[in-house]
């Protein structure tokens, strides 16, 4: 059910085994994701084949690419929200899944009047199945995953409209990629790995004024890294970060035509990293890099120790005016922040180590308003500010800078919907965001101690979207069409020019549709069309007598692209009733034209030649599904 999220406007193609979320042109770190009142660091497995929460505890999805309310913070770009099924009071319900990707299971059930449960599991097997593939060439660019999840919940009821809930999930991530060659120069080995845990306690009582309260205290565990080997040359990074969050929030009605909402949303992040090898691998945003190209053989080390916190009141309010025509929704964020360093400067074992600590603190104002022109034709619009810490990763006294603070943006949306019919509708939106105060690397040969990376980039990103929707109402069709146009920049410093943000994608055009063709049938099918990312073109190549390999002189910054993405799906299912239960067949067939697409430019050793290495080929999937 999540993959929906991919195929929604506002969300560019993730590269091929990225599984990452890019929303209106900001980075996938920058858009924040939510299961509930947790935050998890990413909402799809590596390869984006599927989703870290098992689809039966999914009841909702939603994305909100920019302008969202007071609520929510420290991020940039768009917001994902997943809203979890509570547990089943009735009977036992469940189901077991088995297909080329993976193998699933779920049950949900009561324990007594009050008490009921919830459990999923899933682990992938498509790495091995990938290796019965005749066409192995995509494995040069990446190689698809190892993957599991589960979540698990336990729900009690206190009282009528009153309960509370205890759960957890946990998902781990493995990914490899080896390119042998006979020159030890060209060998490349790299492995990528996240693993993360989540606990939370979940508390929820409606008053009997018809107001809500929610209470979530939440604990995190992550630990993700990448290492590598190009050519000799070693890449180590790893962070191990301990969460600690807590948001309450009361929502209710302060008069006939004002509503209210206001809460405290805490976060803190306590990491320890530890990097070593190349000082430009891996390769940042805004890096001049060629894929296949060595990285830098400079090496070092650091280990550093960072806490990121925050602890952010906010309200909102919701007026209705001229009879819930016209709603205005204000609202705004108070959030301060506390970041500390346990180094400023690179180890010294002849002097003490001296931290660095920051504290900053800003108001975040949000605006929305929406205009019920008729029954049928409305206008929405928002603007807000938004603030974004820096990752941990980014404050090695070596690697990064210390003294990094924080990020600001600032969104601009405007839009309209229109319902032509009860079961056709369209929506419309343009939208401008703005960054600065952004993370880059020190454009210096020789930068000073602690200054690898600069806190000096701007960003900016416009574009609109447009959703046609056909939903499914008592008929047996239903899909949409949904197209962004997109441009995005960046420059890395005051005096620099603006440059295609290294995630721009000018044209994403997605339709997908499914028809009930009755006897328990179903067809769909998808169609993607997306502009390739940018890159930079070579100038000229010189050979490098010292590291005895050829080395390529780039141009303009992105000013090259990888060429057009073009894939078509399609699925077939067969629904079987079973005494109660529910048997569903099901073959879902990715590539069906089988088309070679690009996803990134390789180089000859010497330069004197370049090829596209391609994607994944046709993959069939053939699975059932049984739930009871």
């Amino acid at each position: 059910m999540l993959k929906v999220v991919e195929n929604l406007p506002g969300v560019a193609r993730a590269s091929a085994g990225s599984g990452q979320l890019v929303v209106w042109g900001a980075a996938p770190e920058d858009t924040r994701t939510y299961v509930g009142a947790v935050r998890v660091p990413m909402l799809y497995h590596f390869g984006g084949l599927r989703s870290v929460v098992h689809n039966d505890r999914v009841a909702s999805v939603e994305l909100v690419p920019g302008g969202y309310g007071a609520a929510y913070g420290r991020g940039l770009g768009g917001l994902v929200r997943v809203t979890t099924r509570e547990p089943a009071r009735d009977r036992l319900r469940g189901s077991a899944q088995l297909d080329l990707l993976d193998a699933s299971a779920a049950v949900t059930a009561p324990i007594g009047e009050r008490l009921s449960f919830a459990v999923s599991a899933r682990r992938s097997h498509i790495a091995d199945a990938a290796r019965l593939l005749s066409d192995q060439s995509f494995q040069a660019f990446f190689t698809l995953p190892e993957y599991h999840d589960g979540q698990a919940r336990l729900r009690y009821e206190l009282a009528p409209n009153e309960w509370v809930e205890v759960g957890g999930m946990l998902s781990g991530d493995r990914q490899a990629r080896t390119q042998p060659s006979n020159d030890p120069a060209n060998r490349v080995s790299e492995t990528r790995t996240l693993r993360f845990q989540r606990y939370d306690v979940a508390y929820h009582k409606q008053l009997a004024d018809g107001s809500e309260v929610d209470v979530a205290p939440w604990y995190g565990h992550d630990v993700g890294g990448r290492a590598g080997d190009f050519g000799g040359v070693p890449t180590s990074t790893e962070t191990e970060s301990h969460l600690v969050g807590f948001r309450a929030e009361w929502r209710g009605r302060l008069a006939e035509a004002w509503t209210a909402r206001a809460g405290l949303d805490l976060e803190l992040v306590q990491s320890e990293s530890r990097r070593s090898g190349s000082i430009t691998s891996p390769p940042r945003e805004g890096d001049a890099y060629v894929f296949g190209r060595p990285p830098a053989d400079q090496v070092s080390a650091d280990v550093w120790k960072t806490v990121i916190a925050s602890a952010a009141p906010y309200a909102e309010t919701s007026w209705s005016l001229f009879r819930e025509r016209v709603i205005l929704t204000p609202g705004v964020r108070l959030e301060p922040y506390l970041v500390s360093v346990d180094r400023r400067k690179p180890h010294d074992p002849n002097a003490p180590d001296l931290g660095a600590y920051l504290s900053d603190i800003a108001i975040q104002p949000r605006f929305a308003a929406r205009w019920a022109v008729s029954s049928r034709l409305s206008y929405k619009a928002a603007v807000g500010l938004y603030r974004q810490p820096p990752l941990p990763g980014d404050l090695s006294a070596i690697f990064g800078n210390p003294a990094l603070g924080i990020s600001n943006g600032t969104h601009y949306v405007g839009g309209a919907e229109l319902r032509a019919t009860p079961n056709l509708a369209m929506e419309t939106s343009v939208f401008h965001t703005t960054s600065d105060e952004l993370v880059a690397r020190n454009p210096s040969s020789s930068p000073r101690i602690g200054e690898a990376l600069l806190q000096d980039g701007e960003g900016r990103s416009v574009g609109a979207q447009l959703l046609l929707r056909r939903e499914k109402g008592s008929g047996r069709f239903f899909g949409w069409i949904a197209y962004t146009l997109l441009r995005s920049e960046r420059k890395d410093s005051p005096g620099a020019r603006w440059r295609l943000f290294d995630y721009d994608q000018t044209h994403v055009l997605t339709a997908l549709a499914s028809y009930d063709l009755g006897a328990g049938f179903e067809v769909g099918a998808r169609a993607r069309v997306a502009s390739g990312y940018p890159r930079t073109p070579l100038q000229y190549v010189y050979f490098d007598a010292r590291r005895n390999r050829y080395e390529p002189t780039l141009g303009v910054y992105n000013t090259d692209r990888i060429p057009v993405f073009v894939q078509v799906d399609a699925r077939v299912a067969k629904r079987i009733a079973l005494n109660g239960s529910e048997l569903e067949l099901y073959l879902d067939v990715q590539n069906v034209t089988n088309r070679g697409n690009p996803e990134e430019i390789a180089y000859a050793p010497d330069y004197a030649q370049r090829r596209y290495i391609l994607g994944l080929p046709l993959l069939p999937i053939l699975g059932a599904r049984w739930s009871f």
